[in-house]
């Protein structure tokens, strides 16, 4: 999956290979848990589900707190940036 992300760049011939498609400190550990990941969610229920019968009852007393902690899961990991592991 991640060679068909946005976070790859692919070249073929003598002087292919993969590149990443963005500079390294505009890439997020967020992007690449979205491409290495099925899912990142913290609890089902904040799945997206979309067949006939799903449904999440948000009035539930956790999802409240599930939907702002991976909120604030997935602004924290947006905000960290590839380039700080390398330092």
């Amino acid at each position: 999956r991640i060679d068909g992300s946005l976070m790859l760049r692919s070249g073929k011939g003598a002087n292919g290979g993969y590149s990443l498609a963005r500079p390294i400190d505009q890439l997020s550990f967020l992007d690449v848990l979205r491409c290495t990941e099925d899912s990142i969610r913290i609890n089902r229920c904040l799945e997206d589900y979309s067949y006939p019968g799903a449904h999440v009852d948000e009035s539930r007393a956790l999802y409240g707190f599930y939907k702002t902690t991976q909120k604030k899961m997935e602004d924290y990991f947006e905000s960290v940036k590839l380039s700080s592991f390398l330092k």
